[in-house]
């Protein structure tokens, strides 16, 4: 992302090989930060836009006919955690309000709500899986599709257990002063 003279962002798509600009597109909104994840399968990618004092905006990319495409909507209170596995929707962590969001994509369409103090890490253990830590709580397991708690996540004694990060592939990791390791479900 880079910003244009008015003040809102632009997309810019670039050749793997060369580096050559390919296309550029105005995002319509002016972010302090940005994340931009895969997805999977197929040819998009979705972009966090970070709006400074609380909200901002999502967005979906991807290339066609030549130019790049990309759909932004309002985020008043959730932070792009993840992409699902196959890419039918996403996660969103919370800004403001505490609670983890699964959403459909492309239309950003609320799924299913999981109330709670949720930390803004978590995400997609597996495609059917998400994992996500409340602040001052445990991490737990939910279904991908429903956010249904399945289980509490239980580590041995002395294991760091901050910010939890999956891979979408069943492993996650946790990091806490300079210490990172490594999990898997039993």
């Amino acid at each position: 992302m880079t910003p244009q003279e008015d003040g809102d962002d632009l997309w810019t798509v670039h050749d793997a090989l060369t580096g050559a600009a390919l296309g550029r597109v105005s995002l319509g909104c002016a972010s302090v930060g940005s994340t931009t994840l895969p997805h999977a399968e197929g040819p998009c990618l979705s972009v966090d836009l970070a709006g400074g004092d609380g909200g901002g905006w999502i967005g979906t990319g991807r290339w066609e006919d030549g130019r790049p495409i990309v759909d932004v909507r309002a985020s008043p209170y959730g932070v792009l955690a993840d992409v699902h596995p196959d890419g039918h929707g996403h996660l969103t962590v919370p800004m403001e309000d505490g609670r983890l969001t699964v959403c459909h994509l492309p239309d950003g369409a609320p799924e299913a709500v999981q109330e709670g103090d949720f930390d803004l890490c978590g995400g997609y253990l597996d495609a059917d899986r998400v994992i996500a830590k409340e602040f001052d709580g445990p991490t737990a397991l939910f279904t991908s599709d429903s956010l249904e708690p399945i289980c509490t996540v239980s580590y041995p004694p002395g294991a760091v257990t901050d910010l939890p990060l999956p891979n979408g592939r069943g492993t996650w990791t946790t990091y806490a002063r300079g210490r990172l390791q490594s999990w898997r479900t039993a």
